[in-house]
């Protein structure tokens, strides 16, 4: 089952303890026509610290959201389906040892699809939606801020 909002990131902490715990549940509903709701719902708590115990920077402790996807077959050889996700992450720190509280952020993403075929679906997914900017991470004495309102238009064959 495809999942419009299928996001990776890693961080590599070389001297210290990183403990996450989180719960992903979920529940569909399907008519007699094949048409359908489902609805995720997701929640992640980590806790990073060095190597002395402290609390890394730039390391949110609490995240969660919610997506919400439609489908529809309105022909026994094409499904459509759309999505939105809404995800929160909690206040984080921009220093060393609980320094510089940075408030937490909300995103709103959205996606649509189509089955074209047995072979070929169409997407599109726009990450982002209210232009949310905050900041993410800070290196070398810069702060990189997020990316803006992004757009993704994708093209999938299956052989």
């Amino acid at each position: 089952d495809f999942n419009p909002f299928t996001f990776v990131s890693s961080r590599t902490n070389s001297a210290g303890k990183s403990v996450v715990t989180g719960a992903e549940i979920g529940a569909e509903a399907i008519d007699i026509k094949h048409s359908g709701v489902d609805i995720a719902l997701d929640y992640t708590r980590q806790r990073s610290t060095d190597a002395s115990g402290n609390r890394l920077a730039y390391d949110p402790q609490d995240r969660g959201g919610i997506r919400v996807t439609a489908r529809q077959s309105p022909t026994n050889r094409t499904q459509t389906w759309e999505s939105i996700r809404f995800e929160r992450t909690g206040p984080y720190f921009s220093g060393a040892n609980e320094n510089g509280r940075v408030d937490g952020y909300n995103l709103l993403s959205a996606a649509a699809g189509v089955q074209l075929d047995r072979r070929w679906d169409l997407s599109v997914r726009i990450e982002n939606l209210t232009d949310e900017r905050y900041l993410v991470t800070s290196a070398y004495g810069v702060a990189y801020s997020t990316m803006p309102r992004s757009y993704f238009l994708t093209l999938t064959g299956t052989f």
